[in-house]
């Protein structure tokens, strides 16, 4: 029997105004994470560093190089 291959490579390519909607997203997912974090009222040290953590890896799930 003859064994069927097939392979599709797709590649997506956005242009310069949905890169500034990306980034309008990106400033509403942190301002309300940080809102979410604030209702947890944990002290300051603690709130921050989730934050920081929060915010650094919705920027990687953002960024328009991957």
């Amino acid at each position: 029997m003859a064994k069927a291959t097939a392979t599709a490579f797709m590649q997506v390519r956005r242009g310069p105004q949905s890169w500034d909607y990306l980034h309008v997203f990106l400033g509403f997912a942190l301002a309300i994470e940080g809102e979410i974090i604030q209702m947890f009222e944990l002290g300051l040290p603690w709130n921050l560093l989730i934050y920081v953590t929060i915010g650094v890896l919705t920027w990687y799930l953002f960024r328009h190089d991957a």
